[in-house]
């Protein structure tokens, strides 16, 4: 059995020493490559790439760069070979690998910005150089047609990959994976066997109906390299960089063209592109219609080198294709906008789906989740392993983003999120805030003398007019209006339109009901006021006008009123309030008991007692019923009062490890709920396990206060002055309903989607002069 040795040209690179040791056997080739990759320049660049390298600022181009090689392709016959240019995957992975070509005349630097993103979705992701550009070592003039280029990749495909893949070609790369395609099936992805055994190709806004390069095939060879030496000028590749970028800055244009043109400057670029030229260039437009693979097509919405209707051409001529739309991206989205490609092709490379998102399961058995093996579940339920067993799969609450926090200036002590439209924080500043967004504060409640202890939105659904209350420790509260519709630069500092006097110690809580017409609060005087929230002309509250004079402007009248009536009975500081119900109102205190109120006889129903100082107390759960609350010890605890002996509780969530100082119901799933403690931690729980289903480690220091922001966010305030928001906590409950409505829904989307694509391809027909 021979054996053969591939090695670099008779000057090898100063940067490795690589080889391939090729054995024969049966007719077929094995290699094992031996590529020991040199220290490069100073600043890590493989020394093969051009000094000019350095001058680039791209920090991911900068990276990518850094880890470029060259390895042995042998071509023509076994005896020779070219040093490739690529960037390889770290690792692999089960899924088959991808691989990304260029466009005309570029390099894999082209992926700079998509690349990172493939490899963080666990993607194996090859970029490769396509023969004749990028930074291979061509010193020795090899032809660079299409044949060779075909050709090319395909010796590196099945040197290094050796799998089915998928393919990947934007612009003239789309030609490129056509032609390899058509002439090389079995190398392109299978990605699920049971769907028939489909294989698939990625396409990106590719530009596969221009029929060759025509008469410049026949240029004479001097004219022909004035026109390269043209191509390669940096005032032409810029005007090329603002034609195919959307709205990048003149700074970033000029270092993208420096980035783009950077593979010009090797020796060989000249005649290895005249030899493309001279070869005819690229006609695949017989080859698509035969191109049997799953196919997507990537589009982008501002590309101002290919028109849309002819990629609704090819959407329609390719057999199987998918056809997706980028917004806000030009003629390159992968650089444009690349998280958009890279989350269509990790989707299609997974599946076949471009759309697909991996979505992580929860398992239920008897409405508990299964937090451990089967076999110690069962063992831990005494449940025989001969048993059958009834498992419920529900999609998981896994939080997708953690926000940007918003700072403050003292602890952050409270936080309502009941309106969709903003949330209302409180601080140990004195000041009240509203936002809009994370970091994107629209007004300033100025006035207390105090730090602020709680917020409450009295109206979450009203309309631009909203009203709010504020409770703090100069013993008072306060309430404001404003425009909740406003976007402002600035936030603007509004002050109270009314002060409610009353407590005698520190005002520690504050909870609006549920009509809007009063609010209630709980103080260190042991007492809990109810107030009137109604314009100044309501009557029975109204005890006074207080006039404020500002400097250099009129006097302004400001409300101030008392509390309609107290409910007294609980003997230390009353820690938290709840309003859920127009006749009743939950407290929680230092003197561990949860009071039940009605308020029409100003007398306490039912108390539940227990051992612990309480901090903090919800309402809601299954049938918006059950009391959550958390005291001077790490344990959450639920009760049900609709059940005897409530005093029991029949939940406890026992992860924290110090005071827990808030927990909150999520508003529509009768399972969820999150906690704040002094252990800096945020949790969320769902009642049917005992182990928290995820836990927020943003705080620094004691978290104060947490809540929900529109059904799919956890909000958060600490004594580290930041109020933390992760979004996408996905723990919307649908009912069957609900469901069947959404499949309808889609169905209808689907359909008019299909009637849109065909007006499309019926204008294009009756353009071609077909009926």
């Amino acid at each position: 059995m021979p054996l053969m040795w591939c090695c670099a040209p008779t000057s090898p690179p100063p940067e490795a020493v690589v080889g391939t040791l090729m054995a024969r056997k049966d007719g077929s080739f094995r290699s094992v490559v031996i590529n020991v990759r040199g220290a490069g320049t100073n600043n890590g660049f493989p020394s093969f790439l051009p000094k000019e390298v350095e001058k680039i600022k791209d920090p991911y181009a900068r990276k990518l760069a850094q880890r470029m090689e060259r390895l042995p392709v042998s071509i023509a016959s076994s005896e020779s070979c070219i040093m490739s240019s690529c960037v390889r995957p770290l690792k692999q992975c089960e899924i088959n690998p991808v691989v990304l070509l260029h466009c005309f005349d570029s390099s894999c630097l082209e992926w700079r910005c998509a690349y990172p993103l493939l490899e963080e979705a666990g993607l194996e992701a090859w970029a490769v150089d396509v023969l004749g550009w990028g930074f291979s070592d061509l010193e020795r003039c090899p032809p660079c047609s299409v044949a060779s280029k075909r050709h090319h990749l395909y010796q590196f495909w099945k040197s290094y990959i050796r799998r089915p893949m998928v393919l990947v070609g934007p612009s003239l790369g789309g030609s490129v994976a056509i032609d390899f395609a058509y002439h090389h099936p079995i190398a392109v992805s299978v990605y699920h066997i049971e769907l028939l055994s489909s294989r698939c190709v990625v396409l990106e806004i590719i530009y596969v109906y221009a029929e060759g390069i025509g008469d410049m095939a026949k240029l004479p060879k001097a004219v022909a390299y004035a026109g390269v030496s043209l191509l390669k000028s940096t005032p032409l590749r810029f005007y090329a960089s603002m034609l195919a970028f959307n709205s990048i800055s003149l700074a970033t244009t000029f270092d993208w063209t420096n980035v783009g043109r950077l593979h010009c400057l090797l020796p060989w670029w000249k005649d290895a592109t005249i030899s493309f030229m001279t070869s005819g260039g690229y006609n695949v437009v017989s080859q698509i219609k035969q191109v049997k693979q799953k196919v997507l097509v990537i589009c982008s919405e501002q590309d101002n080198i290919i028109s849309y209707k002819q990629i609704l051409r090819l959407r329609c001529e390719l057999p199987s294709a998918i056809m997706r739309l980028i917004p806000d991206s030009g003629h390159l989205p992968h650089v444009d906008n690349p998280a958009s490609i890279a989350k269509l092709i990790v989707g299609f490379a997974r599946n076949g789906n471009p759309d697909w998102e991996s979505e992580p399961f929860d398992f239920l058995i008897k409405n508990e989740l299964v937090r451990m093996s089967l076999e110690k579940f069962l063992l831990a339920k005494n449940i025989s392993a001969e048993r059958i067993l009834e498992i419920e799969y529900i999609r998981a609450v896994v939080p997708r983003k953690e926000e940007e926090p918003s700072l403050h200036n003292e602890w952050v002590s409270a936080v309502d999120g009941s309106s969709p439209r903003f949330f209302l924080t409180g601080c140990y500043d004195g000041l009240g805030r509203v936002w809009k967004a994370p970091g994107a504060c629209t007004h300033i409640l100025e006035g207390h003398s105090g730090p602020v202890t709680s917020v409450s939105i009295i109206n979450p659904k009203g309309g631009e007019s909203v009203t709010v209350a504020t409770a703090s420790k100069d013993r008072t509260l306060r309430l404001w209006k404003f425009n909740a519709e406003e976007t402002r630069k600035n936030p603007l500092r509004i002050r109270a339109f009314k002060i409610l006097h009353g407590h005698t110690a520190a005002v520690q809580s504050a909870a609006a009901q549920t009509s809007g017409n009063m609010v209630c609060s709980g103080s260190w005087d042991s007492t809990i006021n109810l107030w009137q929230t109604n314009e100044p002309d309501a009557e029975g509250d109204t005890v006074s006008t207080k006039k404020r004079k500002k400097i250099g402007q009129e006097k302004e009248l400001q409300l101030e009123g008392e509390a309609v009536s107290s409910l007294v009975g609980h003997t230390q500081c009353v820690s938290s309030v709840k309003w859920p119900e127009p006749k009743t109102i939950y407290s929680a205190s230092w003197d561990s008991s949860i009071k039940e109120w009605n308020v029409e006889r100003g007398t306490a129903t039912s108390t539940i007692y227990h051992d612990k100082v309480l901090n903090c107390i919800d309402i809601g759960g299954e049938g918006s019923a059950l009391i959550a609350a958390g005291g001077s010890d790490p344990i959450v605890r639920v009760w049900d009062p609709r059940k005897p002996g409530t005093s029991a509780s029949i939940k406890t969530f026992s992860s924290h490890t110090s005071w827990v100082t808030a927990c909150k119901w999520h508003d529509k799933s009768p399972f969820h709920l999150v906690s704040a403690s002094h252990d800096g931690k945020v949790m969320l729980w769902d009642t049917r396990t005992a182990w928290p289903l995820f836990i927020f480690d943003s705080h620094k220091d004691k978290a104060l206060c947490a809540d929900w922001w529109k059904g799919d966010t956890v909000l958060s305030g600490g004594a580290d002055f930041k109020l933390c928001m992760t979004s996408g906590v996905s723990v919307l409950y649908k009912q069957k309903s609900d469901l069947k409505a959404e499949g309808l829904l889609h169905n209808l989307a689907r359909r008019w989607s299909s009637l849109c694509i065909f007006h499309d391809l019926l204008e294009i027909g009756s353009e071609n002069g077909q009926s």
